[in-house]
Parts: C-alpha cells; sequence; structure tokens
C-alpha cells in the first residue's frame, strides 16, 4: 500500500508509503505523536505484518504511543497479543491494547462502528494529533515520523476530488451537517481511506 502525503505523487486508489519518505531539508520536528490501528479477527496476521514494518521502519525523535483496538467479535487471546507485543520489537513497551466495547456500544455493521472508533478515541489520546491506521497498512521504507506535520504544524492530509466519486452522497451529508458551504464539494477534500492524520481536539467535538 501507499503512503501519500501532498509533496509525493498518487500511485494507487490505496494508502501506501513512498519509497523515499525522508524529505531533505524538512525540519525535524520533536512531537510526540500516537499511532492509532483499529482490526477484527480476519486481519490478525496483517496487524502482526504492520508491527513488524513499524519496527523495521518507523523513525521518531519522540517518544510516541501505539493503541490497538480490538473491534474483534471473538476477542484476541493474551497467546496472540504476546506475539504481537513482540512483533511490535523495539516499540513494543509502547503498545497498548483496547476493547473497542470499552470505547463505542457495539451497535451498527462492523465498517460504520470501526468509523465511529477511529473518532470515539480522540478522548483517551493525550497528544495534539493521532494517526489512524487499518491492519492493511504497512511501511515498506524508512519514515521519519516528523514529516506527519508541516514545518508550521498543520497537519499533512491526502486530498481527493469527491465530485464522481462513490461516495460523494455521504461527504455532502457531512458537509450539510456540519453547516459548511455545499461549494466544498467542487474542491478537493481529505481522503476517506488510511493512514489519517486526526486533530485531537477536532475529533473530539
Amino acid at each position: 500500500m501507499i503512503w501519500e502525503f501532498p509533496e509525493c505523487r498518487s500511485l494507487t486508489d490505496d494508502a501506501v508509503l513512498p519509497l523515499d519518505a525522508r524529505r531533505k531539508g524538512a525540519p525535524v520536528m520533536n512531537r510526540t505523536t500516537t499511532l492509532v490501528t483499529v482490526f477484527f479477527e480476519a486481519e490478525r496476521e496483517l496487524l502482526r505484518l504492520q508491527a513488524r514494518s513499524l519496527d523495521r521502519f518507523w523513525h521518531t525523535p519522540a517518544r510516541d504511543h501505539i493503541l490497538v483496538i480490538d473491534n474483534s467479535k471473538r476477542k484476541t487471546s493474551n497467546r496472540c497479543r504476546n506475539q504481537l507485543l513482540s512483533d511490535y520489537g523495539q516499540y513494543s513497551d509502547r503498545v497498548k491494547f483496547i476493547d473497542a466495547d470499552d470505547i463505542v456500544p457495539p451497535l451498527g455493521d462492523g465498517w460504520v462502528r470501526q468509523q465511529l472508533v477511529k473518532l470515539a478515541i480522540s478522548e483517551h489520546i493525550s497528544t495534539d494529533s493521532y494517526l489512524v491506521l487499518d491492519a492493511k497498512n504497512h511501511l515498506i521504507a524508512d519514515f521519519d515520523a516528523s514529516r506527519l506535520h508541516g514545518s508550521d504544524g498543520r497537519l499533512h492530509l491526502r486530498r481527493i476530488d469527491y465530485r464522481e466519486h462513490p461516495l460523494r452522497d455521504r461527504v455532502f451529508r457531512v458537509i450539510d451537517f456540519l453547516h459548511l458551504d455545499p461549494k466544498l464539494l467542487e474542491s478537493p477534500l481529505p481522503s476517506t481511506t488510511t493512514p489519517f492524520v486526526f486533530d485531537r481536539a477536532e475529533a473530539a467535538k
């Protein structure tokens, strides 16, 4: 999968990492970030692969936190959790497992609930921002966590055109619910796919 930020060329519709993840001349910001991954039982092996990729390729000058949210119907055993902790390697002491039921009630279909969890987790986070991942997001090259923010502190987001997008109607409903200008739909807006950086205060509203 390719992880694209504003200065990176779009390679696919999925969220994937650029091969050259380190931008020359970019200032290193000592900003702590929380990584959040929501998964369910069918994605456990993908999550293990993600953990190994973070151990190998994630570089940060700060002590980032990692929250792993279990959205499975049959919760992950302690044995599986210990395997996962081992996969996180150097970051294993930063990992915390959370049951999705402790964040939002078990209602709605799995996909919708997973999106609610990604917003509701903001109340359990102390950092100013957090990076949401799906279990299928894997690092494939060195990545400096300072690239999540611009030199002015703003978050880096991917933007796409929703005018002919399958989710156009949903995006329009969000714009209407937030009482925003409908003309926003004519401009590129943040992607709905992970990786996605959230401002914690905005997500908690």
